[in-house]
């Protein structure tokens, strides 16, 4: 809030996120942080409305499966996209934490990830902001497409709300 109130800024976050946020106080407890006061969002980010910051718009796309909101922005101006936990470097992101599912996670990377994968600059979550180029997007893409875990059917929609306490079964992770 602190912050908010300092830069006049605003906190925005995808409606599926609320109950994550809700957890925030213990999990910043968990890693020695005091986050006592969670601010309320100003405003909730959706799937297919532009994110106007300043004179850039950037596209947001809905990828839940690492969190039920998750999301991912693509800026077209500069043909880039910031995947947040969805896509590592070489890898996904985690589905072991509450609200996290497997296969929610591949079908957000599939659709509407998967076209970008090709020819856009993808800027990873928790690692330096790097260019990929074509040939290590395909590698991901293929890292994806090799699950053999993948759907068969639309498993999600964004229309649906994901239940926040779906299992996972992200391999070597349990359940």
């Amino acid at each position: 809030q602190a912050l908010m109130d300092k830069y006049r800024i605003p906190f925005l976050l995808h409606e599926h996120e609320t109950e994550v946020l809700k957890m925030a106080a213990g999990s910043a407890t968990m890693f020695g942080f005091d986050f006592r006061d969670v601010p309320k969002p100003t405003a909730y980010i959706t799937e297919g409305k532009p994110l106007q910051l300043g004179d850039d718009t950037l596209q947001v796309f809905h990828t839940p499966g690492h969190s039920p909101g998750s999301v991912s922005f693509y800026y077209p101006a500069g043909n880039w996209i910031i995947s947040g936990d969805v896509l590592f470097s070489g890898s996904i992101g985690r589905t072991d934490l509450p609200g996290g599912n497997f296969d929610t996670l591949i079908k957000s990377i599939r659709t509407p990830l998967i076209g970008y994968l090709h020819w856009a600059t993808i800027f990873f979550t928790h690692a330096k902001a790097q260019r990929r180029n074509v040939k290590s997007n395909v590698l991901q893409l293929n890292l994806v497409l090799s699950f053999p875990t993948l759907p068969r059917s639309p498993l999600y929609t964004s229309q649906e709300k994901p239940s926040f306490r779906q299992g996972c079964r992200n391999p070597g992770h349990g359940r």
